[in-house]
């Protein structure tokens, strides 16, 4: 092969790569946009789905069956994760932790007051 081929075969090499490697940036930068959108949704999705728990518990006023202990441990767990996302400046987990944060205080109030 002559030499001045060999040379201009690399160059055209490397911007192939160059090439696809923004391709595959570009696409991993759209997964993480919609991932980031989907964030949003489950942070809003997992405190309302417990909601039906603390509803039940304030129209039936009756707090049968709910163990204190699991929902004093969520709490707890939603403390570490608002400090966690607080520190990291994490938005999605700072908003969901604090609903669940509220839900879980909603929870444990009912069960003192109806067990």
């Amino acid at each position: 092969m002559p030499v001045g081929t060999h040379v201009h075969h690399h160059i055209i090499h490397r911007k192939k790569k160059k090439k696809n490697k923004h391709k595959r940036g570009m696409r991993k930068h759209v997964k993480k946009n919609i991932l980031d959108r989907m964030i949003y949704f489950a942070g809003i999705a997992g405190p309302v789905m417990t909601l039906p728990q603390v509803f039940k518990i304030w129209m039936e006023k009756s707090a049968e069956g709910v163990a204190l202990e699991t929902w004093v441990t969520y709490l707890c767990l939603s403390t570490i994760w608002i400090s966690y996302g607080l520190l990291h400046k994490e938005k999605p987990l700072v908003i969901m932790y604090s609903s669940y944060f509220f839900i879980h205080i909603s929870i444990i109030i009912g069960v003192f007051l109806y067990t």
